[in-house]
């Protein structure tokens, strides 16, 4: 028998489980964008953008923190004697952030 604090309660998971989704999508576009960004520093051709951007992307499967994201796009930019401090590549995530929210909405 569905009552209504049954019928409530699927509701409120659906809500949940669509939310959690919507956030993932926004994090997996924002290390996508990232990503994008890094190789650009880089110098990548096509196909290592584009491979870069999707290893980026799907590190949130690995470590849902962004200071993983950050480690990362800070040793391969060393590597090629690119510096940027911390605070820069804190600033350009967050930015990247915010255009991915802006991008989901638009869609």
């Amino acid at each position: 028998m569905v009552t209504g604090f049954t019928v409530r309660e699927k509701v409120i998971e659906d809500k949940f489980q669509h939310n959690e989704l919507k956030k993932f999508k926004v994090i997996a576009r924002r290390n996508r964008l990232f990503g994008l960004w890094v190789a650009e520093q880089l110098g990548y051709d096509e196909a290592q953008t584009e491979s870069l951007a999707y290893k980026l992307m799907l590190s949130y499967l690995d470590d849902p923190s962004s200071q993983n994201l950050l480690d990362y796009a800070t040793r391969e930019l060393a590597k090629n004697n690119i510096v940027f401090s911390a605070y820069q590549l804190k600033k350009e995530l967050e930015y990247f952030d915010k255009e991915a929210v802006q991008q989901m909405i638009k869609e």
